[in-house]
Order: structure tokens, then C-alpha cells, then sequence
């Protein structure tokens, strides 16, 4: 790394971190005036903000400090609900609660796997801000068949606060919650801290290499991989005993196409050599100036050029994307399409998985590998710069990875000439991922319940000014490409939350944009909603 780089990523980080601190005075003002909601919703704004804008700390005391407070103020005007003790282990009925459920994506799929395997429990699901998504009928079908029930805590009336306590008047009957949250959604919080008889709190680390709340609340933290760990006991100050591991859950799929008829519905070769990448557009991009082609497609440019019957297919990115305009030299042999539900038919059509880098998609590695398909991927980083590269215990002494362009190239190489070194690499792969995520995944799901309950519950955790670090890894997330959210983004994003006399105050300002200016000032987030979903009845009826 030269200076001028170390010098302008630090500055990104104190920049971020400013910001962030910014949100927090804020809700920090609103909440000693008197006003719980907008406080409630500009802690929501920075754990927004802090997400996609790294600010050199992956977890806040002071934050938390300030949400267990509101969470206490917010209890005590209203009324209180009893809980039945709970002193001994025994897990039967378990609430998923998540943000957002969508129909791709990893958090979603590991949720609905975790109910469909654990199918000797009773599962419901909570979700707290599902908008106008459906939820996917996968989700749906595994928590009907467990006898659980769905709750939508959005299209009830009110904002985070009334979502908070309709959450904590749910827990009630249930042994153990699990977090599958986005990173900045305090409903939980609001809603589990500081009540003492609640259910044991497993938090799902899905996004473990961003910022997140919920330390104080997480009786036990699940963390797909060592790396996930490590970072936890290292950087946001989680004992090591409340820290267990739980690989992705894994499904082995039967093969729906040939080989042959996959590449024929793709239009490929039947004799051609197919590499296949799966993750969303960003994992492949570095953050720039100027439309930089992906360092993903570089490093992959001249293997494309030597071998003429290799096939690049890239899930993910939209075909206009200046960051995957190829060279003509290639032809048609780079195909770009969009992140879609169904994957399956392009892993019946390679030969070779292609990890995405400089950031890792660990999902789409494992499934891959899961159909008998040799992995590869590229990383350069050591220590726990390494959470950003691929690493699971299914992938141990399976896995290709090197540390540098050339050396990757060579192994490609190896993987493209050598069609009886990618077969047996691809059984040994899928023997061993299918054993450590499908066959004995459930030991790592008791394992977790029996921590949670082996453990008093979760009630302390660090306090005052949050240190910021510009250590290797965080200069290296100010590097990777990721959507670009700014503070006024996060205003409009949670905008609709806030009282409408906050509403009004925040239009004045001119921090709020958008050609439904009116709809959005006069309708708060859930009224909107409901109000969508009347239309909708309308339409069909019409």
C-alpha cells in the first residue's frame, strides 16, 4: 500500500465515522427532549449509515448504550408484559426474526434451511420491515409445515417503537430467538433488552464483515466461519464463550439438466470449457474514480485469450455495467446476467466455480461446490484481513486458493487441461461440504442452543466513545465497491418513520427529495403501506 492510498482511506474512515457520530448526537438531542420515536429512528439512521459506509468500528457502546435507553423509557409508558421463567435448557418453539426476507440472497435461504432441517421444533417467523416484498414461498411453506405462524410487525400501525413492543408481546411462549437482521434494525433491541425473563437470543452473524448492532442483546453470537469469530472476539468485544460456530446450511441438489442441455439453453458449446462466478456486482469491484473494468475480469483476461473454447459466465452484474465491458478480443465468451432466484442451470452447465473477488461470496462458493464443482478463488489477505476471502469448515483441504494473479492463472490453467483433476477434485468437494453443511449441520444447531442456555443472558457490554482503527482490514473496506449511500440517502430511507412533525421539520431542510414528496410528508411508513396494499385489492377487484 503506498501513502498517498493509506493517507486518503484514512481519511474515508474519519469522514464516515464524523458522520455516523452525527446521527447519533442527533437522536442522542431527540431523545433528551422528550421524543423516543425520532430518537428510536436516528439510531436506526446511523447503524444505517455505518453499514455501507465503514467507520473504522464494527460495533458501538455508545450506540447501544443510548438504544438500551430509549428501550427503557419506551417500556416504561407502556404496559408491562410477564414472562414465564426460564432457568432450564429446552428448546421447542423458536422465532426467526429478520428485517427483510428476499427471494435471493444468502441470510434469507440460511433461514428458511434452518427451520426446514430443524423440523423437530416449531418455527415462526417475524418480520419487521418486509414493505411490499413478498415473502418467498420457500420461507412460507418450511414455517406453515412446522406448525409456526408469520407476523408482519410493518402493517401494523405505528413506528419502531410500536413494532418494538408488539415484538415483545410475541416472545412470550417461545424458547429462543434468532436474529437474522439487517445490520442497523433496532426493533430487537428496543424490544429484548433488559427484560429479564426473556427468551435466550441467538444472533445469526450473516453480515459479519460490517458494522452491526445488537451486541448487548446476543446471548450467543453464530458465526458462519472462524474468520466471522475472530473478528467478534477481536473487534466487537464478544466473549469467546458466547461465540459459536454454524456453518451455512447447505441443500444437495439433483442435477435438473445435462450438462449438454444447459449449455444448449444457454447457448454455449457443447465442447467448450465453462467458468462460472455468482455474487452481486460490487463483490467484484474495487471503489474508483473513474469505470475501472473489475479486477475480476482483469486477472481472468488472458486465460480467456489462451484458452479459445473458454466460457466466462458472471451472475450478478447487469449486462450495461462499465466495470464488465470486455475487450472484443474475448467475443461472446464473457456473459453477464443479472442475480436471479434460480441458479440451477448454470451450475449444470460448468466445469469450474470462479469465487468472486476482492470480496468473497461465500453462499454461491458452497452451493457450487455442493453440485460436484472444483472451487477456486483468489486472496491476498492475511489476519483478519482474511474475513474477506473464503473460508468455512467445509472448505478445508478443498478449497483452490492462492494469493496472487499469477499463481491463480496457473491453477485455472491446471483445472481447464485436466478434465480427471476437476472431477476428482469436484467429489472431494461436494463430499466434504455436503457432510459438514447438510449431514451433521444440525450438531452445530444444538450445540448453539445449549450454549445459549449453559450461559447467564447477555447483560452487559462495552460502554462510552467507540475507538476507530485503521487497521489493514478497515482501510480495505473503504476499498471495495458497495452501494453508494449518503446521509441524506439514509434520511429518505428512513424517513416515512419519524413523527410527522419531525417529517416536516426534515422537508424544511430540504433533506428529503423524490417526486412523492406530498404522499411521503403527509403518510407515515406503516399508513403508506396499508394503504398500498388496499390499491392493490382494488386493482385485482377492478
Amino acid at each position: 500500500m503506498t501513502e498517498d492510498y493509506i493517507i486518503d482511506k484514512r481519511q474515508t474512515i474519519i469522514d464516515n465515522f464524523y458522520s455516523f457520530q452525527g446521527f447519533i448526537f442527533i437522536a442522542e438531542r431527540f431523545f433528551s427532549n422528550g421524543s423516543i420515536e425520532a430518537g428510536a429512528v436516528f439510531t436506526q439512521m446511523a447503524a444505517h449509515y455505518a453499514w455501507f459506509n465503514h467507520p473504522g468500528v464494527f460495533c458501538s457502546g455508545k450506540l447501544e448504550k443510548l438504544l438500551a435507553q430509549i428501550a427503557e423509557k419506551m417500556k416504561a409508558g407502556s404496559q408491562a408484559i410477564c414472562l414465564p421463567s426460564r432457568s432450564s435448557f429446552g428448546v421447542r418453539k423458536v422465532m426467526h426474526v429478520l428485517t427483510q426476507a428476499y427471494s435471493t440472497g444468502g441470510h434469507t435461504r440460511l433461514a428458511w434451511r434452518w427451520i426446514k432441517n430443524d423440523s423437530s421444533r416449531i418455527h415462526s417467523l417475524v418480520l419487521t420491515r418486509q414493505g411490499s416484498l413478498e415473502i418467498p414461498g420457500k420461507l412460507v411453506s418450511a414455517v406453515e409445515s412446522s406448525g409456526g405462524s408469520i407476523y408482519m410487525l410493518d402493517r401494523r400501525r405505528g413506528g419502531l417503537t410500536a413494532r418494538a413492543l408488539a415484538l415483545h408481546s410475541l416472545i412470550g411462549s417461545y424458547d429462543v430467538i434468532l436474529l437474522h437482521i439487517h445490520p442497523y434494525d433496532v426493533i430487537p433491541m428496543l424490544a429484548l433488552k433488559d427484560c429479564e425473563t426473556r427468551p435466550r437470543v441467538i444472533f445469526v452473524n450473516h453480515a459479519d464483515h460490517v458494522f452491526w448492532q445488537g451486541v448487548r442483546i446476543a446471548d450467543v453470537v453464530c458465526n458462519i466461519r472462524e474468520s466471522s469469530k475472530l473478528l467478534c472476539i477481536n473487534r466487537r468485544n464478544i466473549p469467546e464463550e458466547r461465540c459459536a460456530l454454524l456453518p451455512i446450511p447447505i441443500v444437495e441438489y439433483e442435477r435438473d439438466l445435462s450438462k449438454q442441455e444447459a449449455r444448449q439453453k444457454l447457448g454455449i458449446p457443447n465442447n467448450a470449457i465453462v467458468l462460472v462466478s455468482i455474487a452481486s456486482a460490487n463483490k467484484y469491484k474495487v471503489k474508483s474514480k473513474s469505470p475501472d473494468l473489475s479486477p475480476f475480469i482483469c486477472t481472468l483476461l488472458p486465460i480467456l485469450n489462451k484458452y479459445k473454447n473458454c466460457y466466462l459466465l458472471i451472475i450478478g452484474p447487469e449486462k450495461e455495467d462499465e466495470a464488465f465491458k470486455h475487450p472484443t478480443a474475448t467475443g461472446e465468451r464473457i456473459k453477464c446476467y443479472y442475480l436471479q432466484e434460480d441458479i440451477k442451470c448454470f451450475l449444470d452447465a460448468a466445469d469450474i466455480y470462479l469465487d468472486s473477488f476482492p470480496m468473497s461470496s461465500l453462499t454461491s462458493l458452497l452451493e457450487a461446490g455442493a453440485r460436484g464443482l472444483p472451487l477456486l478463488s483468489l486472496c491476498n489477505y492475511t489476519g483478519l484481513h482474511s474475513l474477506l476471502c473464503a473460508d468455512g469448515p467445509g472448505l478445508t483441504g478443498t478449497l483452490l486458493s492462492t494469493s496472487d494473479a499469477e499463481s491463480y492463472r496457473h491453477y485455472l490453467a491446471n483445472l481447464i487441461e485436466d478434465k480427471e483433476l476437476r472431477e476428482r477434485l469436484g467429489k472431494e468437494t461436494k463430499k466434504k461440504i455436503i457432510n459438514v453443511h447438510q449431514k451433521n449441520w444440525m450438531n452445530f444447531v444444538e450445540e448453539a442452543y445449549k450454549i445459549a442456555y449453559s450461559l447467564p443472558q447477555q447483560k452487559t457490554a462495552k460502554d462510552g466513545w467507540d475507538e476507530v482503527s485503521f487497521s489493514d482490514l478497515d482501510l480495505a473496506l473503504t476499498s471495495i465497491k458497495r452501494k453508494e449511500i449518503s446521509e441524506k440517502d439514509v434520511i429518505q430511507a428512513h424517513y416515512s418513520l419519524l413523527p410527522k412533525s419531525k417529517r416536516y421539520e426534515f422537508r424544511k431542510e430540504g433533506n428529503i427529495r423524490g417526486s412523492l414528496i406530498i404522499h411521503r410528508l403527509l403518510l407515515s411508513e406503516s399508513t403508506s403501506l396499508r394503504l398500498k396494499f388496499i390499491l392493490r385489492k382494488l386493482h385485482f377487484m377492478l
